[in-house]
């Protein structure tokens, strides 16, 4: 991401050369790809949203509204859905939510429940099984796991959520 330039590079990996960029919004952090819906979503710094970008025209397709600048991103593949969580504080909108990891569904593009983390990560990540939230805490210099499977919040969610079909794709020559 390009926090000056508000934007994501396209690398080609054969040349190492930028081919391309793609604007997302005000101040890009991290971001994650869901290659089944074809869409790459970037969290802000300084933005209240999570930004979706359609791979397929590479367009900007969404902004998802959450209650303040964003952070940490992760993408559950096996079920579809995209975590995020809050910038602590930021010097545009001040001082964010801590302590929540908010659950959006990539294909609906929807916010569709949150919970709580016993601390505010750097990044984060999850297992290939979904089962386990990996969380870097930077002020305490550890990483936390989060028994996903024991999180009856995230159970309810994972009932509800259509399981993702599990498929490679074919292609490619990009990082994003």
């Amino acid at each position: 991401t390009n926090q000056k330039t508000n934007n994501v590079s396209v690398i080609d990996l054969g040349t190492n050369q930028v081919v391309d960029t793609l604007n997302t919004g005000f101040v890009p952090d991290q971001m994650v790809i869901d290659n089944d819906n074809r869409r790459l979503f970037v969290t802000h710094h300084a933005s209240p949203h999570v930004a979706v970008i359609d791979l397929r025209d590479q367009s900007l397709e969404d902004k998802i509204q959450l209650k303040s600048p964003t952070h940490a991103i992760a993408f559950d593949a096996k079920r579809g859905l995209i975590h995020a969580t809050y910038l602590p504080e930021s010097g545009v909108t001040g001082i964010g939510h801590t302590n929540m990891v908010e659950i959006i569904d990539s294909a609906t593009k929807q916010n569709i429940a949150n919970f709580e983390i016993d601390a505010n990560p750097f990044t984060i990540d999850i297992d290939s099984d979904g089962e386990r939230l990996y969380a870097t805490i930077i002020k305490d210099g550890t990483v936390i796991a989060v028994d996903l499977s024991s999180n009856e919040i995230y159970q309810t969610i994972v009932e509800q959520a259509v399981e993702a079909p599990s498929t490679e794709a074919s292609g490619g020559g990009c990082i994003i």
